[in-house]
């Protein structure tokens, strides 16, 4: 019901005319090879997105003055996430997580996963964000859905805390890619040019998930690393025949100009292989 009523919502914005462009010609290429990158050619999403802020941090104090996702017309909003369960506090309770449309979009039903709106939260990963992008995968059974995240000087180019959701049909390398293991629940994608550290969902311990990725962000934002995450249904590490949720986590060179550069700018969706191409060649 959940993934219905989200895509329901989100046609009802396009045809309120709320989105920046049309996906309805979205042209996709799959490269031969291995990896099996895609490549869609949407070169609106250069052209009309917001222009980005520049960072010069991973961490950077949260200022109403510039663009944030309390500004967004009240029809970009697709609906809120509300508390349920008598297990989880008042204070959590009491908060507003929400479900953007993103009018710049990368595919179709893409969206924006905004814990707790209103406190201003500056861009970084927390408990509550993980837990809620684990919670929307959870919510969506159907494959292709897949989240990102970008840090601060890692492509981020609102300094609000969201992650992106979108749905991508055609399969990627990275649900399947051999990733080799370090220690306990810890692995690394151990690929020649694209090194991750990754966790899995194994069983359902969803709050030790948590603490790991928490862990992990929390480490590279005190160090100023910049950093991408990606969370996709794939196969288990262990037993391939097993479906799970994988997470990566890419460590980055911080990179300080515009998020809007000319050049092939690679953030989460490209380091998982889904690579939007903004000009015909």
């Amino acid at each position: 019901q959940f993934e219905k009523i989200l895509k329901e919502k989100w046609n009802e914005a396009t045809d309120f005319g709320l989105f920046k462009y049309s996906l309805k010609n979205l042209k996709s290429k799959v490269t031969v090879g291995r990896k099996q990158f895609v490549l869609q050619l949407n070169e609106k999403r250069f052209s009309e997105r917001r222009i980005p802020y520049t960072y010069n941090s991973c961490i950077v104090p949260f200022d109403d003055k510039e663009f944030n996702f309390n500004k967004v017309l009240p029809g970009e909003i697709l609906f809120e996430f509300k508390c349920a369960s008598k297990d989880i506090t008042v204070s959590k309770c009491g908060e507003t997580d929400v479900v953007l449309i993103n009018n710049s979009p990368l595919e179709k039903f893409h969206v924006l996963l905004i814990p707790a709106i209103t406190q201003c939260t500056n861009q970084k990963i927390t408990k509550e964000l993980i837990e809620m992008c684990l919670n929307f995968i959870l919510l969506c059974p159907s494959k292709g859905w897949r989240i990102g995240f970008n840090s601060l000087c890692g492509f981020a180019s609102v300094n609000h805390q969201h992650a992106h959701a979108w749905k991508l049909k055609l399969p990627l390398f990275i649900e399947s890619a051999p990733v080799l293991h370090v220690k306990d629940d810890f692995y690394i994608l151990n690929d020649s040019s694209n090194h991750a550290i990754a966790f899995q969902l194994d069983g359902d311990n969803v709050t030790k998930l948590i603490r790991h990725v928490c862990d992990c962000a929390i480490y590279l934002q005190n160090n100023e690393i910049p950093h991408n995450l990606f969370i996709t249904r794939g196969s288990h590490f262990n037993f391939p025949l097993r479906s799970t949720i994988r997470i990566f986590i890419w460590l980055r060179k911080k990179f300080v100009a515009s998020a809007q550069s000319k050049g092939f700018n690679v953030a989460c969706a490209e380091l998982a292989g889904h690579i939007p191409v903004y000009g015909k060649m």
